[in-house]
């Protein structure tokens, strides 16, 4: 079904109403009837009728809303947020909370047991197959992480006070689905902690000693540096 829509450039008509006819398909015009009704370009004219510029404006709105969807891909567990940075390109940005837990890590080659970390996001780039993770921050536990939640820096090393990570020689793995990124916060916490860009905290202590501190202990939430910015702003 077509539509001919007749504007004129009088600035009245955009006050008032525009004129539309409604075609139907073509016909052979073999039937007598349809022969005596008005035909425009060999078809007939099912219907004529006015309507304001606004109601013109909503109506071709409404008519180019259809019903295909974009679905996100399958995503990882406790994926906050998943955006799609260019869909042609398949660039994908993708947000994974990791919970407040204690970790066995590295510090250059000394082994640190049963160590507190805090609740982390961690933003992932994907293009492709290849990922590179972007950022990492904390937020404090027990909080429903909403648009203006607040951020905090990664108290610890390998992160810089602009966010950008410190991953040395490692790389991780190509993806070959999202879902994948659910277990790659394993690989950064894996890695040997150096002194690179130092520790963030409250305390003003030394990443060593944060280190000793939290063997066996849970991090304590209000050692976090505030970046003062929010989720939304991640």
């Amino acid at each position: 079904m077509d539509f001919i829509i007749r504007l004129t450039d009088r600035i009245s008509d955009f006050n008032g109403c525009v004129e539309m006819i409604q075609l139907t398909d073509r016909f052979d015009k073999k039937d007598t009837k349809l022969e005596e009704m008005l035909i425009v370009e060999n078809r007939l004219v099912e219907g004529s009728f006015k309507m304001s510029v606004q109601e013109l404006f909503a109506t071709i709105q409404d008519a180019t809303v259809g019903d295909d969807h974009i679905p996100t891909p399958l995503l990882p567990t406790n994926c906050l947020k998943h955006v799609w940075v260019n869909r042609v390109g398949n660039v994908h940005r993708v947000y994974v909370e990791v919970p407040k837990k204690r970790w066995d890590i590295t510090y250059h080659n000394q082994a640190f047991k049963d160590v507190g970390f805090p609740r982390m996001i961690f933003r992932y780039m994907i293009k492709n197959q290849s990922v590179e993770l972007e950022t990492i921050v904390a937020v404090k536990d027990q909080v429903l992480i909403k648009e203006d939640t607040p951020i905090f820096h990664f108290p610890f090393s390998h992160v810089s006070t602009e966010g950008y990570v410190c991953m040395g020689g490692n790389k991780f793995p190509d993806v070959k689905a999202i879902q994948q990124l659910g277990t790659f916060h394993t690989v950064f916490l894996s890695s040997p902690f150096q002194d690179d860009y130092g520790a963030k905290t409250t305390t003003g202590k030394q990443i060593r000693e944060i280190f000793t501190s939290l063997k066996g202990n849970d991090f304590n939430d209000e050692w976090l540096l505030k970046k003062n910015k929010t989720f939304n702003e991640l």
